[in-house]
This record gives C-alpha cells, sequence and structure tokens, in this order.
C-alpha cells in the first residue's frame, strides 16, 4: 500500500505540473489573443478617426456647394428680375413706338389734306415718303 500511496502521489505531481503547464500555456494564448484583440481595436480607432476627419472635411466641402447654390440661386433671381425690368421697359418703349407713329400718320394725313405746300413740291412730297416709310417700318 505504501508503493501504491507513492506512485498516487507521484501521479499526483505529474498530474499537478502537466495542470500548471497547461494553464501556462492557456495564459499564454490568452495574452496573445488579447495583444491580437488590442492591435486589431488600435487599428480600427485609427480608421475610424481617419473617416470621421474625411467625413468632416465632406460636410465642409457640402456648406460650400450649400453657400455656392444659395449665392446662384439669388444671382438667377436678380437676373430674371433685371429681365422683367427689362421686358417691362421693352414693352414700354413699344408703346411709345406705337403712339409715335399714330402721331406721325396722323401728321402725314393732315399735312396731305393741308392747303400747305412748299415751295418745292418735290422736297415736300420726298419727305411726306420717308416719313410713310418709316411709318411702316
Amino acid at each position: 500500500m505504501a508503493v501504491v500511496n507513492e506512485v498516487m502521489t507521484i501521479i499526483n505531481v505529474i498530474m499537478s505540473f502537466a495542470l500548471v503547464i497547461l494553464i501556462f500555456i492557456s495564459i499564454r494564448q490568452n495574452i496573445r489573443f488579447s495583444r491580437a484583440t488590442n492591435a486589431s481595436l488600435d487599428i480600427l480607432f485609427k480608421r475610424q478617426q481617419l473617416l470621421s476627419e474625411d467625413l468632416d472635411q465632406l460636410q465642409k466641402a457640402l456648406i460650400q456647394v450649400q453657400k455656392g447654390e444659395v449665392a446662384n440661386a439669388k444671382s438667377i433671381n436678380a437676373i430674371a428680375r433685371q429681365m422683367t425690368e427689362l421686358h417691362d421697359l421693352v414693352i414700354e418703349d413699344q408703346t411709345r413706338q406705337d403712339q409715335d407713329i399714330k402721331a406721325l400718320a396722323t401728321l402725314i394725313s393732315g399735312l396731305k389734306t393741308s392747303s400747305y405746300r412748299s415751295r418745292n413740291d418735290k422736297h415736300f412730297n420726298d419727305a411726306l415718303k420717308r416719313i410713310a416709310k418709316l411709318v411702316k417700318e
């Protein structure tokens, strides 16, 4: 029995030693895994920072584009207002031109029917023809 106890003690010591070695190996692998995980997390964090910086730059660029769009819209509105004003001026000028043409037509018809004649009837008639031509244009 003493031999069995000694053999059992030796087996217990060997198993304890094997258990300590297994625990040591397990701890070492956990340390390696933790280091690899930390390294991966550091890389991910750095990439996240880079992406965050890129996002900030893109947002700033978007703000600039939006400001440009606002400025373009204001310019387009100003141009539209100026075009409206010019159109109104054109209509006003056309109205005045129509009134002037009517006045010239009235003047010509009045001159043709009046008893007034120039000393040089040919010159007078040529002037009337030029005025009539202008009225038609």
